[in-house]
């Protein structure tokens, strides 16, 4: 059994209106809107618009944060080295500037732990 819908008024049924009756059940299947496709397909490209800058902005944070980390502990190795080179130096001057470059190394990682937490507090 169908039931097909009066066409409008420029003479074209529309394909949303139009309802077939199941024989078993009697129930009303409905044929979806062919513009249904066209907006999920925008949703989809809104969507991925909305997920990529924030993509983009955390690599170029990685990509930020791992260069100046590479320069910190590349210095604070060289640093070591340079104590470790030195026979003139006393004990305490060498305990101080090791200290200084611990310091340094916690300095690093409160920086790029702050940056870090900085972006993912903004979801």
């Amino acid at each position: 059994m169908e039931m097909i819908a009066e066409p409008a008024s420029n003479g074209v049924a529309s394909a949303a209106t139009t309802a077939t009756f199941a024989t078993a059940s009697m129930m009303p299947v409905v044929a979806p809107a062919p513009t249904s496709l066209g907006h999920a397909v925008e949703s989809l490209k809104l969507e991925h618009q909305f997920l990529r800058v924030p993509l983009e902005h955390l690599k170029k944070t990685i990509r930020a944060n791992h260069r100046y980390t590479e320069k910190e502990v590349a210095a604070v190795l060289s640093g070591v080295s340079e104590v470790a080179d030195r026979e003139d130096i006393s004990r305490e001057e060498a305990v101080i500037h090791l200290s200084s470059l611990v310091s340094r190394l916690q300095g690093l990682k409160r920086k790029v732990a702050f940056s870090f937490t900085t972006f993912f507090s903004l979801f």
